[in-house]
């Protein structure tokens, strides 16, 4: 059963993590019809490091953009990848944006860590520039995220949750 299947994480320091509770995560798979045009998210892409102030003072942190509709979106910069997601979500909740049809692209890799906390907030893609590992694309398949690495220029690759993207 999946209440005693461990959470391994493939984030920095140890390899599980008390921060990830299996049956909270089942409660939390992805259910969303929202659909996306890939050049959309290849030309949100191509601009991903636009009105990231800090980025654009340092070049040295990390990046989520959380987009929710249109032209609204939340940012999330911080030195360690994991804490932009939070950031962005954060605001995103605060405001009292709805996820269910939204999108967040992350200037990290895709980490089973970074998975399960869109997979926790109900977000339906995830995108990244780099590539998501293959514990990440697992609990992706697993919850129902479409993950989306390697978005440059006029390329996408899409591991899971295909429905969602179309050309």
């Amino acid at each position: 059963s999946f209440d005693t299947e461990k959470v391994i994480i493939s984030g920095c320091g140890r390899s599980s993590t008390a921060n990830i509770d299996p049956a909270a995560m089942a409660a939390r798979k992805v259910r969303s019809d929202a659909k996306f045009h890939k050049n959309e998210i290849l030309n949100l892409m191509s601009e991903f490091y636009t009105q990231c102030e800090l980025y654009e003072m340092t070049g040295c942190v990390h990046t989520a953009k959380l987009f929710v509709s249109g032209e609204q979106f939340y940012i999330g910069e911080d030195i360690a990848q994991h804490n932009t997601i939070d950031k962005a979500v954060g605001k995103a909740i605060l405001a009292g944006a709805q996820l269910q049809n939204s999108f967040l692209m992350v200037s990290g890799r895709l980490s089973s860590e970074m998975v399960a906390k869109a997979v926790m907030h109900g977000i339906p893609v995830l995108v990244s520039r780099t590539a998501p590992t293959s514990l990440g694309v697992v609990i992706a398949r697993k919850f129902n995220l479409t993950l989306c690495g390697f978005a440059r220029g006029e390329n996408i690759n899409v591991y899971s949750g295909v429905e969602r993207i179309y050309e």
